[in-house]
């Protein structure tokens, strides 16, 4: 046998088979052989042989890059169309999400081609507001992910503003190298069925008067009142009658809203109802869309001395 092949018989690796043993294209490097080609550690007709344990399943060191049949190379899929397989809010994997539900929030970004993607989100299929930049993504650009920054009543910066205000936004991400978009994500965010539990306090008539409305179960149901999409959020009545929107506290979901109430609202002692109505709940009444976004109202007695 010829030395320089019984040096290659002698440093390949015995346990992965490479023409029969032995490298006879390419070159012995660290125990395996390597031979430029594209492959999964076994014969493959069209491209050859790749005998490199460090490969990923297509026989492709580079994570971002993959098997080209015609070549028998490993190109790049930097200038690839990205694509999103799913989504997940924390650990949840779901496409809806119920404001107030987390105190903070990471996105995380199932899908294709999302090493160099930037997020983009809208108020619909084709609104596409991009610029935010991934906290971190895997180098096989199979997952990214975005710690949202905290929301304060329906405002934000980035993606914060459309989680913190009930309705429809649509995700997608861009590639940069290539000037590509992914499929469109849709996002349904629900407002909190609101519930009146008590008052802190009492009004006198025919007087000025604040008093805060509470709400003790499940985290607080009082949300602002956001122009969004579709519409406002928490909409208040008293006795049937309009009034001032209350704010509640904390935000974007409160345990108390307080309310502002005019003398000419209560100009006589005795029970007033005090009413709240949240759209785009989850479940409730005048429910439309897909999924449907329904109203849900609560209402409670004030006693005015």
């Amino acid at each position: 046998m010829p030395i320089l092949g019984w040096l290659r018989r002698a440093t390949c690796d015995p346990r992965r088979i490479c023409d029969n043993g032995t490298c006879s294209t390419g070159v012995c490097n660290n125990g395996v052989c390597v031979d430029g080609k594209c492959g999964n550690g076994i014969i493959d007709q069209q491209c050859g042989e790749q005998c490199d344990p460090n490969a990923l399943p297509d026989g492709c060191l580079d994570p971002t890059t993959k098997c080209d049949p015609a070549s028998c190379t490993c190109v790049s899929t930097q200038n690839e169309t990205p694509s999103i397989n799913s989504i997940k809010f924390n650990s949840t994997t779901s496409s809806t999400m119920t404001v107030g539900d987390y105190t903070s929030v990471t996105l995380t970004i199932s899908g294709t081609h999302l090493a160099n993607a930037l997020i983009c989100y809208g108020s619909s299929s084709t609104d596409r507001r991009c610029g935010i930049t991934p906290t971190s993504h895997s180098s096989d650009g199979t997952t990214l992910t975005y710690n949202v920054p905290p929301t304060t009543g329906g405002s934000g910066t980035g993606f914060a503003a459309p989680l913190s205000q009930a309705g429809y936004s649509y995700l997608t991400v861009y590639n940069q190298t290539a000037g590509l978009f992914s499929n469109v994500w849709p996002i349904t965010i629900y407002n909190p069925a609101p519930e009146i539990t008590g008052f802190s306090n009492t009004c006198n008539a025919n007087s000025p008067c604040n008093v805060y409305a509470n709400d003790t179960n499940d985290g607080g149901g009082f949300v602002a009142d956001e122009d969004w999409i579709p519409r406002g959020s928490g909409q208040w009545t008293i006795n049937g009658n309009p009034m001032p929107q209350a704010s509640p506290t904390p935000t974007p979901v409160g345990t108390q809203a307080l309310i502002l109430l005019s003398a000419s609202q209560i100009p006589a002692s005795g029970a007033y109802t005090i009413q709240v109505c949240n759209y785009d709940t989850a479940s409730g009444q005048n429910c439309s869309g897909s999924p449907p976004l329904c109203t849900a109202c609560t209402s409670s007695v004030l006693t005015v001395n």
